[in-house]
């Protein structure tokens, strides 16, 4: 009884982690555009992208400790992939005229995040067999920024956030109860004021939120291949410290919004079809300042979440992640019998 309420309680809090985050994702695409002279988004944005991607790989990871086969990958994220990258595609070309080309091992936008998910699944079950493979991804995650590999299958991304899903797969619901027993409010404060100082360090000294997003190298960021490094291994103790501080804060229990959590992935797909398309192709997000136009797109943002969290919407990108490509692969390899 006592373990039944826990794995509900378990499941409910990592529900309102996600459903927090996915508010964040939305809230921090549609501020930047204007955040830079907007003196209401520029904190937020500060304080969304120090944390806001690792911890939503670390809640991945998280849920990801079974081996996934490479069919269930490929129907389930590898397949999504394509068609959410052809539709960019046509958005960019036709909707907005933007000129591109389908540079499939190039992600568009936001779906960098499905191409790293696909070989963080993939490889997890050999990197946990590594010795040391928490640090070793570390370092990777911090040597990639020495090298220009650009955004080719988002390599920079996926070696940089690499740590945090890992440590979501390593993460046990035990190990969430004892953190969450032994939080004190000292604890919780502290870990909050070290992510905030460093944060606020890096504005401070006119950094660029850039040092955040994985994607970029040390060079493009016009920083020293130790200032980099530096950096870089702040921006993880940031983050870090933020993912606990909200593991530690969010209710556990069921609550109104905590179904959003489960319905990340339509948020998120269609989310970034709207930003693309006013964000590319118009103006408006551009110029967003003021105490009314920054508190509407909060508004907008909000029933962004609500609107494409409904059933319809969660149809179709299950529709999209549900071609049977175990049976494809089975009628393929079935031995054809000549009578």
């Amino acid at each position: 009884m006592n373990m039944v309420k826990k794995n509900i309680e378990r499941d409910a809090l990592f529900d309102n982690y996600r459903a927090f985050l996915i508010v964040l994702v939305v809230m921090s695409h549609f501020m930047d555009l204007s955040y830079e002279h907007n003196m209401i988004f520029m904190p937020l944005k500060w304080f969304i992208v120090s944390f806001h991607m690792p911890a939503f790989l670390f809640v991945s990871g998280y849920f990801s400790k079974k081996e996934t086969s490479l069919a269930k990958l490929i129907q389930k994220i590898g397949i999504p992939y394509l068609v959410y990258e052809v539709i960019f595609y046509l958005i960019y070309t036709f909707g907005i005229h933007k000129p591109t080309k389908l540079y499939l091992l190039r992600p568009k936008f936001a779906m960098w995040f499905l191409m790293v998910l696909f070989f963080y699944k993939l490889l997890a079950p050999l990197i946990k067999k590594l010795p040391g493979h928490m640090i070793i991804l570390i370092c990777s995650g911090l040597g990639i920024g020495l090298a220009g590999v650009g955004n080719f299958l988002s390599i920079p991304r996926l070696l940089v956030y690499f740590p945090f899903f890992m440590a979501g797969v390593h993460l046990t619901s035990d190990n969430v109860r004892e953190l969450r027993k032994n939080a004190t409010k000292f604890k919780t404060i502290t870990a909050a004021v070290i992510s905030g100082a460093i944060t606020t360090g890096f504005v401070l000294a006119g950094y660029s939120t850039r040092i955040y997003y994985g994607r970029y190298s040390y060079d493009y960021l016009e920083q020293t291949a130790v200032e980099g490094i530096l950096t870089r291994a702040l921006t993880y103790v940031a983050a870090g410290l933020m993912i606990y501080v909200f593991l530690v804060v969010l209710p556990a229990k069921k609550l109104k919004i905590s179904y959003i959590g489960q319905r990340t992935m339509p948020v998120y797909i269609f989310h970034a079809m709207v930003w693309v398309t006013l964000g590319y192709g118009g103006s408006v997000l551009k110029h967003i300042d003021g105490v009314g136009p920054s508190l509407l797109t909060f508004a907008a943002c909000l029933f962004m979440v609500w609107l494409f969290s409904r059933e319809c919407f969660i149809k179709v990108t299950d529709a999209i992640a549900g071609v049977p490509v175990d049976s494809i692969i089975n009628r393929i390899n079935k031995p054809s019998h000549n009578k």
